[in-house]
């Protein structure tokens, strides 16, 4: 079986991991979000960012536990109806 990308070591692993870490603060610190966030909120509805991993190999769905959203607010568990349909999905049904 070809595969693209080495999902079975565990360095490329931690390095997708990373990668998404990284996104998250950045989106936290750099984003429109952030300077919303800075300011008296006048929303009528709150905006809540999670990093997940997706492997496809196994199925599992990986919380990084860096989510964040307004604050003050506490950090709610994602809802996803979807998110039991991605551990349900196998990389190797569609390679």
């Amino acid at each position: 079986m070809y595969r693209l990308y080495p999902f079975h070591l565990a360095g490329f692993r931690a390095l997708v991991e990373e990668s998404v870490k990284r996104s998250v603060r950045e989106l936290h610190n750099n984003s429109l979000l952030a300077k919303a966030y800075s300011k008296p909120s006048t929303n009528t509805f709150d905006v809540f960012v999670h990093g997940f991993v997706f492997d496809e190999m196994t199925g599992e769905v990986i919380n990084l536990s860096v989510s964040f959203g307004p604050p003050g607010k506490p950090i709610l568990h994602p809802p996803f109806r979807s998110l039991a349909a991605a551990q349900k999905f196998r990389h190797d049904r569609y390679y």
